[in-house]
């Protein structure tokens, strides 16, 4: 009898001291490292193992490191390595080891193949590059956009994630948000962010007020969204916090002044208001004459002059110029600034117009470009489509187009099937109507402001890919059979 128990053992003792092996190697390999990377490692893992349990554990952990990642940042050669780049990494592997655990059947929209399509145009890019770790910076970028987006649309299986994540994303912009009020009005910044008569900008983690402004601009339309679901129908108990949350986000995007972010918003906002419905629409004409006595208001001298003279040369931002024609001042020097980018990037173009200077090159190329002597200061050309024509030519443009009108198409679709449906909706979770509008709102937000500056920067491209992702999982799930409650 021994003998049978010990040979039928065996087969169960080898794995065990493999696995003790394994970990005995690890630990040697963990105690070797500096302690900074043994505790990232640490933590790392112990995120893995989380995230296999709760894969929602993920996004929730990404709402919080794209804003702040800049707090901690770990120089891996010429790459930067940031937490969001290992949330991403965690998320992607866990997700892969689940997958192939469960064998479930793969979501994957349609919105994935012009994503794809960009992918490869980015992919080829980087053989044109000067600069491959600029190259591969940029590629890496637009990777864990499309990874974020992959695991996200597979890993939604409920509301209570998504109401988590949500609430994730809500009350990390909030701190944000709040972080910016506190700067602008303690005055606490560099000088070069004050304008007019002592305001100085917010800017938040960012270090720059338009990245700051922007990416409150991908959360403010979810707040606006919810918010008018919630006036058209019950009051539900998270109604007041998001409304909060909305009013926060705004007031800190004013505080920015970066007038892209305005318009962005605005735009969001009054398409979301018109689609919406019938009674929204009648708001827009509300909004339109608040917009025109503000307007009114500037022209008598009854708002500060710092926010009249920046609406006033909102529309300078639409004109095009020569720089070298242009008396430069301090209050037309960040309206030159951005146009002598703007030259400096078509002039690139008209020399390499089909396949461009290699991506994520922009600011290596930019000193053979630079219209009189103006530096770029932020390593793009203030203007993601100036930017991607001079990097990848007219073929990366054309793909990068199809991409934003592809999400833009994508998000549209969504809505008005989930509006069709008419199904009743938990009221403790926020309507998959909103939601999907919300994320409409981002898109179209991102889109308009990144014809002033480069949203896919400081983890962002990570972010609209979670959205792309909710956007996904929420199509995916209404399409399935209702699950019938269990009798006892």
């Amino acid at each position: 009898m021994t003998k049978v128990i010990a040979l039928g053992a065996q087969p169960y003792i080898f794995p065990r001291i493999g696995l003790a092996l394994v970990l005995l190697a690890l630990a040697l390999v963990i105690g070797s490292l500096p302690f900074l990377l043994s505790l990232l490692f640490v933590l790392g893992a112990i995120a893995l193992v989380l995230s296999l349990v709760r894969p929602e554990f993920n996004f929730c952990l990404l709402a919080f490191a794209v804003p702040f990642s800049s707090l901690g940042e770990v120089e891996a050669g010429p790459f930067t390595v940031t937490a969001t780049e290992i949330v991403v990494g965690i998320a992607a592997i866990s997700w892969g080891l689940r997958f192939a655990a469960r064998r479930e059947p793969l979501v994957l929209p349609w919105v994935a193949l012009p994503i794809s399509l960009f992918l490869v145009v980015v992919l080829f890019s980087t053989t044109l590059a000067p600069s491959w770790p600029l190259s591969l910076k940029e590629l890496l970028k637009w990777l864990e956009l499309f990874l974020v987006f992959l695991v996200a649309a597979n890993s939604f299986k409920d509301r209570r994630q998504m109401k988590l994540v949500l609430a994730s994303l809500f009350l990390a912009s909030l701190v944000e948000a709040f972080l910016g009020v506190y700067q602008f009005a303690a005055q606490r910044g560099p000088e070069g962010f004050v304008v007019g008569e002592g305001y100085l900008r917010a800017f938040g983690t960012f270090g720059q007020p338009n990245p700051f402004a922007g990416y409150l601009g991908l959360v403010l339309p979810l707040a606006f969204s919810l918010s008018l679901s919630a006036l058209n129908g019950h009051r539900p108990q998270w109604a007041p916090g998001v409304a909060f949350v909305g009013v926060v986000l705004f007031a800190a995007v004013v505080m920015s002044m970066s007038r892209g972010a305005w318009l962005a918003f605005a735009i969001s906002a009054m398409v979301m208001t018109a689609i919406w419905s019938r009674r929204a629409f009648a708001g827009l004409f509300i909004f339109a004459f608040l917009a025109a006595f503000l307007a009114f208001l500037g022209t008598v001298g009854l708002l500060p002059p710092v926010v009249t003279e920046r609406l006033a040369v909102i529309t300078d931002n639409f004109g095009i110029f020569d720089v070298a024609q242009v008396q430069l001042t301090p209050q037309n020097w960040a309206v030159v600034e951005r146009m002598a980018n703007w030259q400096a990037a078509w002039n690139m173009a008209q020399d390499a117009p089909w396949l461009g200077n290699g991506i994520g090159n922009f600011s290596e190329v930019y000193p053979d470009y630079a219209v009189m002597n103006w530096k770029n200061l932020t390593g793009h050309a203030h203007n993601y489509f100036l930017n991607i024509l001079a990097e990848t030519g007219i073929i990366g443009l054309g793909a990068y187009i199809v991409l934003a009108v592809s999400s833009v198409v994508y998000a549209v679709t969504a809505f008005r099937c989930i509006a069709s449906e008419n199904r009743p909706e938990d009221s403790s979770f926020p309507s998959d109507k909103a939601i999907s509008l919300g994320i409409l709102g981002i898109l179209l937000a991102l889109h308009t402001h990144n014809f002033f500056d480069n949203l896919y920067v400081h983890g962002m491209a990570a972010q609209v890919g979670l959205m792309l992702g909710l956007l996904a999982a929420i199509v995916h799930s209404r399409k399935q059979p209702p699950v019938e409650p269990q009798r006892i």
